[in-house]
């Protein structure tokens, strides 16, 4: 059997006490050879173990790893059977490569179980990834299936996303001294040898006519990268644990709610967000409401998405006792949405104003928002997850909860950009739209029928 032998970077692949291996590298780096040979020498290993490989589109899949897996085989001589539709190998021992795609229903791969325990987990690609979500819940169902008696590995490979903020940069930055996590730096100087002088030559001439690309296509440098639509936001001044929330703001009422709402349209998710005003005039965002039809599988009908909605309300009161203390509350839904906002108003009761934003202009709305948060005026509390409250039932104490790694808010808030003078609409902005009414509302004092005398004086501009 011949030998694969690992460039010197991507020798911590082959360190058994290293279970998870972020590769989040330039172009050219050698890591799609290096992964698919750790792959080869897995099989090789662990006869009794398969593989789970995975990207954001599995139409793509073929232009990728499964043909240097193959390859890999073949050095190695291991006999297997492959079929391309769908995407699978067999190896002589028996054991398999299972592939997937994790986009679309965020929950496509929850109960996907392999015939043999798990030696080696590949999410490829995961800048291509559309939402940070689909990568949490694929890792945690193969997660299950990892037998922890042998060196086992899970690798998150990618490359520098195009936008500073996207979620994918944003991971790799919060993993980077992460316990449990290691990372492989490496570029193309750690393989020269291995490229063509064609290669080297097209590397080489982008370094002269375009510096700024190529280092970032080569070197993942993202430091001179534009940021997204919400550039003032910064997750680490704006987004509080709720102890923090209570430290900053446990002397302080709440004078007033605006929930801000982004209705369904398609397979979009419906959101709230309460932006509550308090007595300096500085604002906490609370618990949001969330129901994404991808993760259900279906999309509700407008009587259901305000049932919904209502079963959230009563919960809030529950916790705040708006009413009871004589909050005014608002609703601001997203005109486009207007069968909601009917069959929110048919559900509420009178206690509760349900109007249509109206005022969408899209450059106005995203600088009133970056404003505020310029002025270190609002501040959103990240729960760990958001409560399903399509599965909240009477007399449960509370909806169950869905732990996320990253605020789906905050997620949206740095991954959201613009295209031709508008925002992505690849870009997932539910629940940062429905931030976005509220805010616009607040930021606007005369829209307020309470005083908030100390306001001016928590800007810091």
């Amino acid at each position: 059997m011949a030998e694969l032998r690992p460039s010197k970077p991507y020798a911590p692949l082959y360190d058994p006490e290293l279970h998870r291996i972020v590769l989040n590298n330039g172009r050219n780096s050698g890591k799609s050879y290096e992964v698919a040979s750790l792959a080869a020498v897995y099989l090789a290993r662990y006869p009794e173990h398969d593989i789970m490989y995975c990207r954001a589109n599995s139409n793509s899949i073929g232009d990728s790893i499964f043909n240097e897996i193959t390859e890999k085989l073949d050095m190695l001589g291991i006999s297997y059977r492959s079929t391309k539709s769908p995407y699978h190998i067999v190896t002589a021992y028996g054991n398999e490569v299972w592939f997937k795609g994790l986009d679309g229903d965020a929950n496509r791969t929850k109960g996907t179980k392999t015939p043999r325990p798990l030696s080696l987990i590949i999410i490829d690609e995961c800048e291509e990834i559309r939402r940070e979500i689909n990568l949490t819940n694929a890792v945690s169902s193969f997660d299950r299936h990892i037998d922890d008696t042998i060196a086992w590995k899970v690798l998150y490979c990618g490359n520098p996303a195009e936008v500073r903020s996207h979620w994918w940069n944003v991971w790799c930055a919060k993993h980077r001294n992460a316990k449990g996590y290691a990372h492989i730096d490496a570029t193309w100087r750690d393989v020269a040898k291995k490229l063509t002088r064609a290669t080297k030559d097209e590397i080489l001439l982008t370094y002269r006519i375009n510096p700024q690309l190529a280092r970032f296509l080569y070197d993942g440098d993202i430091t001179e990268l534009m940021g997204g639509a919400y550039p003032t936001f910064k997750r680490e001044r704006h987004v509080l644990t709720p102890q923090e929330a209570n430290t900053m703001f446990g002397a302080e009422r709440i004078c007033g709610v605006i929930f801000g709402g982004d209705g369904a349209i398609m397979n979009d998710a419906t959101a709230l967000s309460p932006v509550a005003i308090l007595t300096s005039g500085r604002a906490l965002v609370l618990e949001r409401f969330v129901v994404d039809p991808t993760r259900l599988g279906y999309a509700p009908a407008p009587s259901q998405y305000a049932e919904y909605a209502s079963r959230y309300v009563d919960f809030m009161e529950r916790k705040y006792g708006f009413r009871f203390n004589g909050v005014p509350v608002l609703f601001l839904i997203d005109c486009a949405a207007a069968d909601f906002i009917r069959q929110l108003r048919y559900t509420l009761t009178d206690d509760y104003d349900v109007q249509s934003f109206t005022q969408k202009n899209v450059l106005q709305n995203t600088a009133t928002v970056n404003n505020v948060f310029a002025c270190n005026a609002v501040y959103i509390v990240d729960y760990g997850g958001y409560f399903d409250f399509t599965q909240y039932a009477a007399g449960m104490r509370e909806p169950p909860f869905i732990r996320t790694e990253t605020d789906l808010l905050v997620e949206q808030l740095e991954s959201v950009v613009w295209k031709n003078n508008k925002l992505d609409p690849s870009v997932p902005n539910d629940v940062s739209d429905s931030l976005v009414y509220g805010l616009h509302y607040y930021a606007n004092p005369e829209n307020l029928d309470f005083t908030v005398p100390e306001r001016s004086k928590y800007y810091d501009r």
